[in-house]
């Protein structure tokens, strides 16, 4: 079973290869070029259409040094991939009203709003943290996961 990270990343990345209009053969392609580029002295990549399929799918997940041939290959970076699709991206909160300013709109029921949001942002932004160093804790071999916020 896929973590939550890996699946938002492999969404992102079926997601900017339909942008690029590519196949995954044609990104594997790719990550072959920007391997002989980087490396031109060492054995070729052997990156496969069937690996990135297996990525999209979270089935499997990129090394690091993938995962930076993959950025390169969709003209993007390994954080826009690992932040998973736009259509799933935080948007940043709107600016409080304030109540004092002349003619201020902003109300205090508005404000405790804005409040109660920003707090459900802040909790799903600490599990998704919990939830990181979990995997890296078992990934490890140290110590009991953490407990993540009901």
């Amino acid at each position: 079973m896929a973590l939550e990270h890996q699946e938002r990343r492999a969404r992102r990345l079926a997601e900017r290869r339909a942008e690029l209009n590519l196949t995954q053969e044609e990104v594997a392609e790719r990550m072959q070029d920007a391997w002989a580029k980087l490396y031109p002295d060492q054995k070729p990549d052997r990156t496969r259409g069937q690996m990135v399929s297996d990525w999209e799918r979270a089935e499997n997940d990129p090394s690091p040094a993938k995962l930076e041939l993959l950025a390169t290959a969709l003209e993007t970076t390994v954080a826009d991939l690992s932040a998973g699709p736009k259509s799933e991206r935080r948007r940043k909160p709107e600016k409080a009203p304030d109540p004092f300013a002349q003619g201020g709109e902003g109300t205090l029921s508005e404000i405790r709003d804005l409040i109660d949001s920003l707090t459900t942002t802040v909790l799903g932004l600490q599990d998704e943290q919990r939830e990181l160093a979990n995997a890296v804790r078992r990934l490890s071999g140290e110590g009991p996961d953490e407990q993540t916020h009901p």
